[in-house]
């Protein structure tokens, strides 16, 4: 998506934004996979990851615990 010759980005949620903001989500997902793999190598469980900052909220507070559920499972298997 980085690569698109694009002026505008339409997400799911939220304003219309820029390319930037592919780059902050990407950014954002990087560190949450390196803090889920740091947590699982610690033994702790997702509601112990720490969650990296980032300027956007997701459109429901149930989507950071789903979501570190979910990459828990797979990074565990991984």
């Amino acid at each position: 998506m980085l690569t698109l010759d694009i002026d505008a980005v339409v997400p799911g949620h939220g304003p219309v934004v820029g390319k930037k903001y592919i780059q902050k989500q990407v950014n954002f997902i990087k560190n949450l996979k390196k803090n889920v793999l740091k947590a699982i190598s610690e033994g702790k469980g997702p509601e112990e990851t720490e969650v990296p900052e980032y300027e956007y909220k997701p459109a429901e507070d149930w989507q950071i615990p789903q979501a570190l559920e979910f990459l828990h499972k797979y990074y565990s298997n991984y």
